[in-house]
């Protein structure tokens, strides 16, 4: 399982592609490129982030929102139940950065009219003019305006990308409460004459060589503590088992040896007794 500190390497790893075309390249030529003064009605837009069509536009994003969901599914079940709230928090973070690309016009105006309002942010946009970067407000202007529909294109893709991951967010932390809320706890627990350190260590070497196979650690750590008391605690902590279970110390490790290597004559002496 992933731990906190490496959702935001995950989330580059799932958005990372989206993030790149939020960083909009726009081409355009004119019909007479010596002139000093391009004239706005010869502008002609050639290229938006490489696609030379809103058709084509509309196609590379549908494609990016369906590889962003696939990377999606591939990485949610390395989260912890635990910690899924957290990180689709930051993955719904992250969209709406990436949004920022688009002039977004208030909700009191008509969604007619606000839809042409729709333009790509300046500070998000490279602008190219027969093969040179444009710096005049007039071009720069135009060419916000002639793109208005690829804006609206990005605007609707990253949309629905975020209110898919909000219903996957809703199903994967319905199951994640629901879950716990109608298991009960046991009513008997077991007294340890072990530390709850030792108990850690020896259940990481059970699971790292597969004696439990492929297990849900974050549960698996709330199902010990609640499971199990010691003359010191009462009450397990599962964050603490967590702690314990993750990283060992080199002394409870070497511990942990001793004690298998009693459990080695233990097991050999149990042997001869059998067989008498």
């Amino acid at each position: 399982m992933r731990t906190i500190d490496s959702f935001a390497f995950l989330i580059d790893t799932v958005f990372g592609e989206l993030e790149a075309a939020s960083r909009v390249e726009i081409d355009c030529t004119t019909a007479n490129s010596k002139e000093n003064n391009e004239n706005r009605s010869n502008l002609r837009i050639t290229a938006v982030n490489g696609q030379h069509s809103a058709s084509h536009y509309l196609h590379f994003m549908k494609h990016l929102r369906a590889e962003t969901m696939e990377n999606l599914r591939e990485t949610l079940p390395q989260i912890a139940p635990g910690d899924m709230e957290v990180f689709l928090d930051q993955a719904l973070r992250r969209i709406r950065i990436i949004a920022r690309s688009i002039c977004i016009p208030g909700d009191s105006i008509s969604s007619e009219h606000r839809r042409r309002m729709f333009q790509w942010s300046v500070r998000q946009v490279q602008f190219r003019c027969n093969g040179k970067t444009a710096h005049q407000p007039q071009i720069i202007n135009d060419v916000l305006v002639r793109t208005r529909r690829h804006a609206w294109i990005f605007y609707i893709v990253i949309k629905k990308l975020e209110d898919r991951i909000n219903c996957c967010a809703g199903a994967t932390l319905n199951v994640s409460v629901i879950s716990p809320v109608r298991e009960q706890k046991p009513v008997y627990k077991f007294r340890l004459t072990c530390t709850v350190a030792f108990l850690g260590a020896m259940l990481r070497v059970l699971c790292d060589r597969n004696i439990v196979e492929n297990p849900n650690i974050a549960e698996l750590c709330r199902r010990m503590a609640n499971s199990f008391y010691t003359d010191r605690q009462n009450s397990l902590s599962p964050h603490s088992f967590r702690n314990f279970f993750d990283n060992p110390s080199p002394e409870i490790l070497e511990k942990l040896l001793e004690e298998i290597r009693i459990w080695e004559k233990y097991t050999e002496k149990f042997i001869e007794r059998q067989r008498l």
